[in-house]
């Protein structure tokens, strides 16, 4: 449940404009999100216990309207699906889990793609760091759930979109997600499929 909450809020993060990461610090440097983002993410994560980094690479897709594909297709084929209604994860065997609507994960997801940023406001403390290029903001988890997951998050983005990920896990261990987006203009079949089902 922890790891599904972590994905959540990485998801929720992605999805957030970074416009309303800077509201909150009364800058309007950043641009507005775009509608439907496509593209790849590079994920590594590093453990005290392991001495190489596991490393995992895949798809997302990222719509104002419908919420995000999260495909990992790489070193383990596995799927996210959040929507305003519920969470769906698909595993390599193509077996499907969904977690019901109004559970924690779910309203904070259904809020932020509402708009009501404040709830994420309510379980983080931020921060913000920004230069010529990019600016990051640093999320520190409030709640006792939350901190149970991470310690902290580092996201960083460009004008219109998430660029990069950094987490402290609660154990000590670190995951940097690297992400190229593009805009795009409409999801493919098999992608409003995962949407719909």
């Amino acid at each position: 449940m922890m790891l599904l909450m972590r994905n959540v809020i990485i998801c929720l993060c992605l999805l957030t404009p970074l416009a309303a990461f800077a509201n909150w610090f009364d800058t309007d440097s950043i641009g507005q999100s775009q509608p439907l983002l496509k593209g790849e993410f590079q994920q590594q994560k590093k453990t005290k216990h392991l001495r190489r980094p596991i490393k995992s690479s895949g798809n997302v897709v990222l719509s104002n309207k419908h919420g995000v594909i999260w495909q990992t297709l790489s070193p383990v084929k596995s799927t996210m699906v959040i929507t305003s209604t519920q969470i769906k994860t698909i595993d390599s065997q193509d077996r499907q889990k969904v977690i019901a609507p109004g559970s924690d994960l779910n309203t904070l997801f259904s809020n932020a793609l509402s708009g009501n940023w404040s709830l994420l406001k309510d379980h983080f403390d931020l921060s913000t760091l920004q230069d010529v290029d990019s600016t990051c903001v640093i999320l520190l988890p409030t709640s006792v759930t939350v901190k149970k997951t991470f310690q902290q998050m580092k996201v960083c983005g460009d004008k219109t979109k998430i660029t990069s990920l950094n987490i402290i896990e609660a154990n000590g261990g670190t995951t940097n997600i690297e992400i190229t987006l593009t805009p795009a203009t409409a999801l493919t079949k098999a992608e409003q499929a995962l949407f719909n089902d």
